[in-house]
């Protein structure tokens, strides 16, 4: 029999089979006589708000929704009716493992079940999106997976060990694509009232070319990592946003997101998550997931699917390969700084970066009024601040609040002054 396998997130739809994948955005914009689903629905998000939707793999459930397309009643149909088209090529009873946010409830996979019954498709199992994410890592040990979602964001534990185990996550509401899409056109906007003297959201149409142009920059970023300086034209009216700006709002738009402690867990990020803060002072707290091919992967899980009795969801899998080593991998935390013949241990106390004009080294254990940068041990891990208005670069790249460095780190300023952070196993 058949065998398709679906990723669902509020971002898009993914199905694979053993011959390709394809890729569905969670996007539906309602006409009197059917929907319209995938970006070209986007083209009506501004123009036509009522009637566009997504958030509704991401509240799954049956929250009522008001239009004139009498088959549609709620976020359920939308969903039925994606998942019937995005299906329909496929033969009745056709086998099929969900992969699922981590987020849902008992409920929501309840009605994951029964659509997939009206879809005629059978299913064989529910598996938990972050255990299959993080499978491919090298060490056994605790890890944060960080992803992003159209809505929010995302922070889930996972431990691998004997078995890749979910154990909790952290929902961060607001933090998705489409927020930070609006995050950004707003301040653009911003700058045409400030430069030009015009409120591009002043009517609909405006409006939805200001929302297209920055969705289209961000979603090559999210895609690629990709950014360079743009130019957003409106009715004959441009307006250019420097790279390092962009950024910056980047960087802060995430600041919560990022900001905290990963508490002795080591972050992998996926794809579009990863790209959007790679040009940011985040870009060292967290990898790149290499993912292996899903398709290929479940087909492997397959036996230990066939064991369970019923389906459930599986928020525990065996591993499937030898890892490097038996012991959970240390992260890389450096021991001291040094800056040209000096070198300082930091020994759990905090160390401050001064102004050098009256002394030979740049190193403080207090903080003076010529201090500019503290660096802070917390947590098995290390955070440097920036306590003044400078220009401060760790591994060439400009940040402009605070930042977990790692082993290897450079960090330099205007001056030249050039700091690395190394691990010293034993002094003697």
């Amino acid at each position: 029999m058949t065998l398709i396998v679906i990723e669902i997130n509020d971002f898009k739809l993914t199905v694979h089979d053993k011959e390709d994948s394809s890729e569905h955005c969670a996007y539906a914009y309602i006409e009197k006589e059917g929907v319209i689903f995938g970006e070209k629905a986007l083209s009506n998000i501004k123009l036509s708000p009522d009637d566009f939707h997504s958030h509704y793999w991401q509240r799954l459930g049956y929250e009522k929704i008001n239009n004139n397309n009498q088959q549609i009643r709620h976020f359920a149909d939308l969903a039925y009716l994606q998942l019937s088209d995005i299906t329909k090529k496929y033969e009745d009873n056709v086998q099929v493992v969900f992969i699922v946010p981590c987020y849902y409830k008992e409920q929501q996979l309840a009605l994951l079940l029964g659509l997939a019954t009206s879809c005629k498709l059978h299913t064989l199992a529910l598996i938990n999106h972050d255990i299959i994410n993080i499978e491919k890592v090298d060490y056994k040990g605790d890890y944060c997976v960080g992803q992003l979602g159209l809505h929010s964001s995302n922070l889930s534990h996972i431990t691998i060990d004997q078995s890749i185990e979910f154990k909790n996550t952290k929902t961060f509401p607001e933090l998705g694509f489409l927020e930070l899409v609006s995050f950004i056109s707003n301040w653009c906007n911003q700058n045409f009232i400030k430069h030009l003297r015009f409120d591009s959201l002043h009517s609909a149409h405006t409006e939805q070319a200001l929302f297209d142009q920055v969705y289209k920059i961000l979603s090559l970023l999210s895609n690629t990592g990709t950014l360079v300086d743009q130019n957003i034209l409106i009715n004959e009216k441009s307006i250019k946003i420097e790279k390092i700006d962009f950024i910056d709002k980047i960087s802060e738009f995430y600041s919560d997101l990022f900001g905290g402690t990963l508490q002795n867990k080591s972050l992998h990020c996926t794809a579009k998550l990863y790209n959007l803060i790679s040009n940011t002072q985040y870009k060292h707290q967290g990898k790149l997931i290499s993912k292996v091919p899903t398709f290929d992967l479940i087909l492997k899980y397959l036996p230990f699917i066939n064991e369970q009795s019923g389906i459930c969801l599986l928020d525990k899998v065996p591993t499937l390969k030898e890892y490097k080593n038996s012991k959970v991998k240390k992260l890389d935390i450096p021991t001291h700084i040094i800056c040209n013949q000096f070198c300082v241990a930091f020994k759990g106390e905090n160390i401050y970066l001064n102004e050098t004009k009256n002394s030979n080294h740049p190193f403080s254990r207090k903080q003076s009024n010529s201090s500019y940068i503290a660096i802070t041990p917390s947590n098995n891990h290390l955070k440097l601040t920036v306590l003044k208005d400078v220009s401060i670069k760790v591994n060439k790249s400009l940040i402009s609040q605070s930042i977990i460095l790692n082993c290897g780190d450079t960090i330099s300023n205007l001056d030249q002054l050039n700091l690395k952070l190394i691990i010293v196993d034993e002094e003697f």
